[in-house]
C-alpha cells in the first residue's frame, strides 16, 4: 500500500508543497526554529525511515557504501576547493552582515569547539541523509528524469537556508545542492559528499568565529 502511496505524483507534490511552505515561512511563524533545527531534522528521520522501510531500500541505495568513494571525491575536489576559496573571499571583501546570519537566534552562540563537532557529526550527516539519500530516492520513485531530480533536490536544499537571510549562503546552497545531487546520482556514495560538505561548512563556521 505504501509503495503505491509514494509512487503518486500528487503525494510528492503535496509533500513538496508542505515542506517548501515550512522552510519558507518558518522564520516568520517560528522565529526561533533554527535553534531547534537539529531536533527538527532528527524528527524528520522518522518519516525517512518509514519511506526506506516501505521501499525496501538497502544501504547501497542510500549511498552508504565504500564503492566509488575515490571516484566521487575526485570529482568533488575542484568545486569544494573553489567554494572554500570563495567563502574566504566573501568574508574578506564583504561586510560580515552580508555573509553571516547575525540576526538569526541560536546561530553562533556556542563555543567554536562545540560548533565544529555539532556541525561535523550531527548537522552534516542529518542534512545529507535527508537532502540527498532521502530526497533523491524519494523523487526517483516518481520520476526517472535525472535533470528534474537534481533541480528538485537542489531547490529544497536551498530552501532550508532561506531562513539565514544571506544571499551568498542561499545561492551557494543552490549551486552546491545541484553539484552534490548530480554526484550522488552518478556514484551513490554519501560519504564523499559529507566530506565536501564538512570542509565547506567548517570554513564558514571557523571564519565566522574569527571575524565576528
Amino acid at each position: 500500500m505504501l509503495t503505491k502511496f509514494y509512487q503518486s505524483k500528487l503525494v510528492l507534490a503535496a509533500e513538496t508543497l508542505l515542506l517548501s511552505a515550512f522552510l519558507l515561512f518558518s522564520a516568520k511563524i517560528f522565529p526561533n526554529w533554527l535553534v531547534y533545527r537539529y531536533w527538527v531534522m532528527l524528527a524528520g528521520l522518522i518519516y525517512v525511515w518509514l519511506f526506506v522501510w516501505s521501499q525496501h531500500f538497502g544501504w547501497k541505495q542510500l549511498g552508504f557504501q565504500s564503492i566509488n568513494f575515490n571516484r566521487s571525491l575526485a570529482v568533488l575536489i575542484r568545486p569544494t576547493l573553489l567554494t572554500v576559496l570563495s567563502v574566504v573571499a566573501l568574508f574578506v571583501f564583504l561586510p560580515l552582515k552580508y555573509v553571516y546570519p547575525l540576526g538569526v537566534a541560536g546561530v553562533g552562540i556556542y563555543p567554536v569547539g562545540i560548533s565544529v563537532l555539532r556541525y561535523s557529526f550531527i548537522s552534516v550527516p542529518l542534512q545529507e541523509i535527508i537532502f540527498r539519500s532521502y530526497l533523491i530516492n524519494r523523487a526517483s520513485i516518481v520520476s526517472k528524469n535525472q535533470l528534474l531530480i537534481r533541480v528538485y533536490a537542489a531547490t529544497i536544499f536551498m530552501l532550508i537556508h532561506v531562513s539565514f537571510k544571506t544571499t551568498p549562503l542561499i545561492l551557494g546552497s543552490l549551486i552546491l545542492g545541484w553539484i552534490w545531487a548530480g554526484n550522488f546520482l552518478k556514484f551513490r556514495n554519501i560519504y564523499s559528499i559529507m566530506l565536501s560538505h564538512i570542509l565547506i561548512g567548517l570554513t564558514y563556521v571557523l571564519l565566522m568565529f574569527l571575524l565576528r
